[in-house]
């Protein structure tokens, strides 16, 4: 079974099963919306926390599933698909990769347009061990993730000033901003048992 988001906009794709795309427009930001984009993205993060609680009892759902068929539910998988969209929408907006306020849903026609696009592949079976002990397989991958995180927070706060002052982004941090966002896509797909395939130390 193959899930997929809308097909990739633009940026590197890889032979990972989960991918982040960009739509690569102007660098140009809107200061005010910049500047108050941590409180105006707070409506769209009440709903992806909502969304996220029934993600974290899908992926329970799933867990048991695949320990017992290993396979991934279609329903349950979609639905998760359907979340990770959300959630990469709404992340890209808080990162300043656009000005364009993120959809509702992972569903909705504005999220099949978005300038950041989640995409996942399944292979139709799932690894009845490697999902069990997933807990502790995840452990590398999220070290690496959170060293990510600490220096895209960094060049997060970078960012903002750099577009309150110039209205522009820089080119080098939103690459890596958008290689930080690929790398936690691809990590929480591998948590979520969505994937089997390890992901890479890679940004790319």
């Amino acid at each position: 079974m193959a899930v997929a988001g809308a097909p990739p906009v633009g940026g590197p794709t890889g032979a990972y099963p989960a991918d982040v795309t960009y739509a690569q427009g102007p660098l140009e930001r809107s200061r005010l919306t910049v500047f108050f984009r941590f409180i105006l993205v707070i409506p769209n993060q009440i709903m992806l926390i909502l969304w996220g609680i029934a993600f974290e009892l899908t992926s329970l759902l799933a867990w048991f599933a695949i320990i017992f068929t290993g396979k991934y539910p279609d329903g349950l998988y979609s639905f998760g698909v359907s979340y990770m969209r959300m959630a990469t929408d709404s992340f890209a907006y808080i990162h300043f990769m656009t000005d364009e306020y993120p959809p509702w849903s992972g569903n909705d026609t504005k999220a099949a347009t978005y300038p950041a696009q989640y995409s996942v592949v399944y292979s139709g079976r799932s690894s009845r061990l490697s999902v069990f002990f997933r807990f502790l397989l995840i452990i590398p991958a999220a070290i690496f993730g959170y060293l990510v995180y600490i220096a895209a927070a960094i060049c997060l706060v970078l960012a903002w000033f750099a577009i309150i002052i110039t209205g522009r982004y820089p080119q080098g941090l939103l690459s890596f901003l958008q290689g930080a966002l690929r790398c936690y896509m691809r990590i929480a797909t591998y948590a979520a048992y969505m994937t089997d395939q390890y992901p890479p130390f890679s940004l790319s």
